[in-house]
């Protein structure tokens, strides 16, 4: 079974896709779409913050209908996105569009819902939900935190479920790094659960097909960042790449999945064949009752803009502007341009800064510019991962054909 996973969060297609997919034989391409952790406040003219992720990501209609004619094309494709965010149904809906239009229409597509619990935060907290730390056991206050996001890292058993019912394409709203390949090999192989050792293959396979293409900038001959990988029947692993070039694998962490945790510790890669490595010695056992759950949520808001001068002797009085502003976060790109960038807690100041560098600005006529238009304040975001029992969660897999859903 062989895979390959791409970054695909940009509304905007992704560069040799089609011929990546062709030239790597892929039985499964993971298109994955992390929430940003940087939102835009809505209006800039507006007095108040409008902070709010899509409720799906639209960049994925943009990249299925990319690999329309390659999913028609080769029957054993699979496509697999965690692009539904909080409405896995309503992206499934618009993608669906896109390929009835390119004449899949009868193509098995599957929604996977329950990941998105954000509607559901205040009822699990009121139930004795804590949502404390997975690491440090710190408790997270659900009530002083702007909360924007509450998403479930599904496991790979209801996308193994939409495989089953022959989708091609399967989108859910949020799933374990290797959810996707862990079902596809379940699919492929018919193991059992509680295959853990082959289990284990799949999830380290999945695991260091995503981190090595950006830990080593690895790049497809088509410009991907992404290392074509497989998994065989017995769970060994055969990574397109030099086994010179792999880290040694036996000093990674333990690896706590969804449906495996997966030790390294005896773990070893072997040149297959010029290019290729062979990945053996993955050792699985159970996990525990609890999927992660990831919390986003805003701590504060900041602003950046490029400026540039006709004149060195005006960029340096607009940096001593700057400091009796409050804007220290400044950096000097070339002798005439500078890049400005301002952070607080609130909206309000944030805004109030944006508004007396612009006017600022103004002053300065057609002696300065914006080359990336006036700031506009953005939310800055982290993540807080926690856990819930999975007899919380209820999960429901829709499969039909593409026409059919809209």
């Amino acid at each position: 079974m062989r895979f390959a996973t791409v970054e695909a969060s940009l509304n905007a297609p992704i560069n040799g896709l089609e011929e990546f997919i062709s030239a790597a034989g892929l039985d499964l391409l993971q298109l994955r779409y992390r929430r940003p952790l940087t939102l835009p406040c809505g209006n800039r003219s507006a007095t108040s913050p409008e902070v709010h992720y899509p409720s799906f990501n639209e960049a994925f209609s943009t990249h299925l209908k990319q690999v329309a004619k390659t999913l028609y094309l080769e029957p054993g494709l699979r496509i697999f996105a965690d692009a539904g965010w909080g409405n896995a149904y309503g992206c499934v809906e618009a993608s669906a569009k896109v390929l009835t239009e390119a004449g899949c229409d009868e193509l098995l597509v599957s929604a996977v819902r329950g990941s998105n619990l954000l509607p559901m935060l205040d009822q699990l907290r009121f139930g004795g939900a804590e949502f404390t730390h997975r690491v440090t056991a710190a408790p997270f206050d659900t009530e002083g935190n702007n909360v924007l996001a509450a998403d479930l890292q599904l496991g790979a058993g209801p996308i193994q479920v939409a495989l089953a019912e022959g989708a091609r394409v399967v989108v859910a709203g949020n799933c374990d790094l290797s959810s996707a390949v862990a079902a596809a090999a379940v699919h492929r192989f018919n193991w059992n659960w509680d295959d853990y050792q082959k289990l284990a293959g799949a999830a380290a396979a999945a695991t260091l097909a995503e981190h090595l293409p950006h830990r080593f900038s690895l790049q497809s001959p088509q410009s991907i960042a992404a290392i074509p990988t497989s998994v065989d029947a017995d769970g060994n692993v055969t990574i397109s790449l030099e086994a010179n070039r792999l880290p040694d694998i036996a000093d990674r962490p333990t690896l706590r999945a969804a449906d495996v945790v997966c030790s390294f510790t005896a773990a070893a890669a072997s040149p297959l064949s010029p290019g290729t490595a062979a990945l053996k010695g993955f050792q699985g056992s159970e996990p525990d009752d609890n999927w992660q759950l990831d919390l986003t949520y805003a701590t504060g808001y900041e602003a950046a803009s490029l400026l540039q001068f006709s004149n060195l002797q005006l960029a340096e009085q607009f940096l001593e502007t700057l400091q009796t502003l409050g804007v220290s976060e400044t950096a000097r790109l070339g002798e005439l341009c500078l890049v400005l960038r301002y952070r607080t807690q609130t909206f309000e100041e944030c805004y109030a800064c944006c508004l007396m560098i612009e006017q600022a600005v103004a002053q300065l006529g057609p002696d300065a510019g914006w080359l990336s238009g006036p700031p506009s304040p953005v939310a800055r975001c982290e993540r807080w991962p926690t856990s819930l029992p999975k007899d919380q969660v209820d999960i429901a897999v829709d499969t039909r054909p593409a026409n059919e859903w809209y």
